[in-house]
C-alpha cells in the first residue's frame, strides 16, 4: 500500500459489531463517522428501514394467521400532487397564465384578449344586465361577429381603433347594406367598445369624434290597400263562420279560424306587433274598459283599446271558448293543439289567409301595423297619440307614416284650395 494513502474501509461482516476483534482493520471513529455521513451510512439506513418494514409485515401476517383473519396489506402512505399540497387554485392559474372564467378580464397590461372571447363575454353581460329582447341581443352579436371577420379570426381587442372601424363601415356600405343595417351595426359596435373601455381592455374609446352619416332610408313602409284589407276580412269571417254585422258573444264553433280572425283584427285595430299580440295575457284584458295591456320592446308597458262593439264581443266570445276548452296557460291566443300561439305560426297563418283571400301580395304582420298607423294619420289623429299607441320610444320612428299618407295630404290641400280662394276674391 502506498505511503500516505488512507486505509481502505471495509464493511463489517453481517452480525459482527463494529470494533470487534474479528475486523481485519481498525479505523479511527472520526474517519468512520465521516465516511458514513457521506454515502455508506445512507445506504445502510435505507437497508435497515427496509428490513425493519419487512419484519413488521411478517409479524402482522403471523398474528393474523393465528386469529384466523386474512392477512392485511400494510397501509400505503397517502400521496398528493404538489399542485394540491403547495399551490392554491388561483396561484396555479396565475403561474400557468390561465384565464379563469370567474375573473374579470384584465387590462392591456395583462391579458391580450381575442375579439371572439370578448364578444362572448359581452353577450353574456348583455343577457344578465340589460333588459333587451333576444332578437336585439342576437342582432348585436351578429354585428360584432361581422366586425370580427373583418379584423381576422385571431384578432386581438387592442387592435380595434378608429381606422379599422371606418374601414369596416366602408366595407359594409360597398357590400350593399341598407342604411338601417349600417346604423344598427354602428350602434352595436359603439356599445361593445364602451364595454371594453369599462373593462380596461381598451385604452380609449375609438368612437369618440367618429360619426357615421349614412342618411335615412327612402323606402316607404308597405301597407295593405283598403280594398285588399276588406277582402282579407271577408275571407276570415267566412272561414270562422262569424257574421261581421252582429256581436260574436257566444262560444265560437271554429276556434282555429277564430284565432286568426281575432289576431288580425287586433293588429289592425291597435297596431300591435306580432310578438305583442301573441303575448297578450288574459289578466291584461279589461273588457268593461275596452283596453288591453301590452308589453312591448324593452319590457315597456302600454295600453291599447278595443275601438268598437264588434271586436269587444269577439274578444268576449273567444274568452268563453277558451274557458270551455279548459286551457291552463295565461295567454289569450292558442293554436290547434291548444298551446300558446307563436309569432312564426301567426306569420304563417296570415300568409295563408291572404292567399286564401286571393291577394297577390304576401301579407305580413308588420304590414298590418303600418296599415293601422297610416289609417290613423289619414283620419287626422295626432302623431303623438299614434306614437303612444304603437309604442315607439322616439317620435322620429313614427314620422315615417307622415310620408305615406298621400291621399290625406291631397284631401287636405284640396279642401284648403288656396288658389280658388284667391280667385273668388277677385
Amino acid at each position: 500500500m502506498p505511503n500516505g494513502s488512507p486505509p481502505p474501509i471495509r464493511s463489517p461482516a453481517r452480525g459482527t459489531p463494529v470494533g470487534s476483534p474479528d475486523q481485519t482493520r481498525t479505523t479511527p471513529p472520526a474517519k468512520i463517522d465521516i465516511a458514513w455521513d457521506g454515502t455508506l451510512g445512507r445506504e445502510s439506513d435505507r437497508g435497515l428501514d427496509r428490513r425493519f418494514d419487512r419484519a413488521s409485515r411478517e409479524a402482522r401476517r403471523a398474528k393474523s394467521a393465528q386469529r384466523g383473519q386474512p392477512p392485511s396489506k400494510a397501509p400505503r402512505p397517502h400521496c398528493r400532487s404538489p399542485i394540491h399540497t403547495t399551490t392554491s387554485g388561483s396561484a396555479l392559474h396565475r403561474r400557468h397564465g390561465v384565464n379563469r372564467p370567474d375573473r374579470q378580464p384584465t387590462g392591456r397590461k395583462g391579458l391580450h384578449m381575442h375579439v371572439c372571447q370578448a364578444r362572448e363575454q359581452y353577450v353574456r353581460w348583455l343577457l344578465v344586465t340589460r333588459d333587451l329582447s333576444p332578437h336585439t341581443i342576437r342582432a348585436y352579436d351578429s354585428d360584432i361577429a361581422a366586425f370580427e371577420r373583418h379584423l381576422g379570426i385571431s384578432a386581438l381587442v387592442d387592435q380595434i381603433d378608429r381606422d379599422r372601424l371606418i374601414a369596416f363601415m366602408e366595407e359594409q356600405r360597398a357590400a350593399g347594406l341598407s342604411s338601417t343595417s349600417i346604423r344598427r351595426r354602428a350602434s352595436g359596435l359603439r356599445g361593445f367598445c364602451k364595454w371594453l373601455l369599462s373593462c380596461s381592455l381598451l385604452g380609449s374609446d375609438p368612437w369618440v369624434g367618429t360619426t357615421v352619416a349614412v342618411g335615412r332610408s327612402g323606402k316607404l313602409p308597405r301597407i295593405l290597400p283598403t280594398h285588399e284589407l276588406d277582402r282579407l276580412f271577408l275571407s276570415l269571417l267566412k272561414k270562422a263562420a262569424i257574421d261581421g254585422s252582429r256581436d260574436a258573444d257566444d262560444v265560437l264553433h271554429l276556434p282555429h279560424a277564430s284565432t286568426t280572425l281575432l289576431a288580425v283584427a287586433l293588429m289592425v285595430a291597435t297596431g300591435v306587433r306580432v310578438n305583442e299580440v301573441v303575448s297578450i295575457k288574459c289578466q291584461g284584458i279589461d273588457l268593461p274598459g275596452r283596453s288591453l295591456r301590452i308589453v312591448g320592446k324593452g319590457r315597456r308597458e302600454r295600453q291599447v283599446f278595443l275601438t268598437n262593439d264588434w271586436i269587444t264581443g269577439l274578444t268576449r266570445a273567444y274568452l268563453k271558448t277558451r274557458a270551455a276548452l279548459g286551457l291552463e296557460h295565461p295567454y289569450l291566443l292558442f293554436n290547434l293543439h291548444l298551446a300558446p300561439l307563436t309569432p312564426p305560426a301567426m306569420r304563417s297563418r296570415l300568409a295563408k289567409a291572404a292567399q286564401g283571400a286571393g291577394l297577390d301580395t304576401r301579407v305580413t304582420p308588420h304590414m298590418l301595423r303600418h296599415t293601422a298607423a297610416t289609417q290613423l294619420i289619414e283620419r287626422g289623429v295626432d302623431i303623438r297619440y299614434i306614437q303612444r299607441l304603437l309604442g315607439h320610444a322616439s317620435l322620429t320612428t313614427t314620422e315615417i307614416y307622415t310620408h305615406v299618407s298621400d291621399q290625406a295630404l291631397s284631401r287636405v290641400v284640396s279642401n284648403a284650395d288656396v288658389l280658388g280662394t284667391v280667385l273668388q276674391l277677385r
